[in-house]
């Protein structure tokens, strides 16, 4: 069995205005995990939740993705793919330009060594290095 995190539960481990919540979504984490279930950050909510950190709260792509990397490794929260949203992640913050779905996709090429049809110009370059 796992838990699966929403958006407001990933945004509480964030932002400070949400303590009450955070500390209610660390006691379900701790119960989860020493119950032997897996907690998950599946990929439509860790998109969801880097565009409300950053449209809402204000923060940079790099900040964010640098915050939701730390939420990832930390134990017991596993992302949907461990591998993908570490590289997604990473393009996030040496491309602050791309949103975090053409992070998701340039990390995708990058694992199965696909090619992408875009006519994103930013995309583009961070792709043609693939």
């Amino acid at each position: 069995m796992s838990l699966q995190l929403d958006t407001n539960a990933v945004v509480a481990l964030v932002v400070a205005d949400r303590q009450e919540q955070r500390e209610a979504v660390l006691l379900a984490v701790e119960r989860a995990v020493s119950a032997g279930d897996c907690v998950v950050v599946s990929e439509a909510v860790l998109v969801e939740s880097f565009w409300v950190l950053q449209t809402r709260y204000g923060l940079s792509e790099p900040e964010v993705a640098d915050r939701l990397r730390a939420i990832l490794s930390a134990g017991g929260v596993e992302p949907f793919d461990a591998r993908l949203a570490e590289t997604a992640l990473l393009v996030a913050q040496r491309a602050p330009a791309l949103s975090i779905v053409d992070c998701l996709l340039v990390a995708r090429a990058e694992a199965h060594g696909d090619a992408v049809l875009t006519f994103d110009k930013r995309l583009a370059r961070e792709v043609s290095g693939l």
